[in-house]
């Protein structure tokens, strides 16, 4: 009789890497890997989340992402931008051993297949509510209401 152990079976799972087809109208596949960090031992996962809208700079050639509207000029040179679609990728790091990295890899991964991940963002929670929530519930509830909104925000 041959037992196979449900362990090895993870443990070679893991090893591969990880694949996903997300966005047919790319073509492109979703990937990440884990990989080992510095001296210290620290582990970092690396994801693939898609094919995104970009602009770089002419002058300097750093890359800025369009969240909403894109940008005039460079806020860092002044210099001409040119619209572009790049890679965009997500690094996390900081696990203290290979399993808890691709843990957290493989339940990324799952909000990717799944189309519930959301990009990391900078804006504050004071910043969200008054420009993107209130002007997305503005036509669906009574000024009063609004305004009662706007007033605990600010």
């Amino acid at each position: 009789m041959l037992s196979v152990c449900p362990l090895s079976l993870l443990r070679s799972h893991f090893r591969a890497k990880v694949t996903f087809k997300v966005d047919a109208r790319l073509g492109e596949s979703m990937r990440g890997h884990v990989r080992k960090r510095g001296e210290p031992g620290s582990w970092e996962y690396i994801l693939d989340v898609g094919r995104y809208r970009a602009q770089r700079c002419q002058g300097c050639g750093k890359r800025f992402w369009v969240e909403r509207r894109p940008q005039a000029v460079c806020p860092t040179c002044g210099g001409e931008l040119y619209e572009t679609e790049e890679r965009r990728r997500e690094t996390k790091g900081g696990f203290a051993c290979r399993k808890d990295c691709q843990a957290a890899l493989t339940r990324k991964l799952t909000t990717l297949a799944e189309n519930t991940y959301v990009l990391p963002s900078h804006l504050s929670l004071r910043e969200f509510l008054l420009k993107v929530w209130l002007p997305a519930i503005e036509s669906g509830v009574r000024q009063t209401t609004l305004g009662g909104y706007r007033m605990l925000v600010e």
